[in-house]
């Protein structure tokens, strides 16, 4: 579910097919930001965008 450019940590993984480890650690390293209006921790697309292109790491295998 998006919502207004936001995603959730699970979301940003199936869309740059990274694992949510590696989404965790661009948010711990300050390259995503974040919100938390309840229990979700939801990610700023554009960041996650950024994050995927820019920063070292590999796709996930499908399978």
């Amino acid at each position: 579910m998006r919502v207004n450019g936001w995603v959730t940590v699970s979301e940003a993984a199936k869309i740059t097919k990274r694992t949510r480890k590696t989404i965790y650690q661009w948010v711990r390293d300050g390259k995503v930001a974040t919100m938390r209006p309840g229990r979700a921790l939801w990610l700023k697309l554009s960041d996650v965008r950024h994050a995927e292109k820019a920063l070292p790491g590999r796709p996930r295998k499908n399978g």
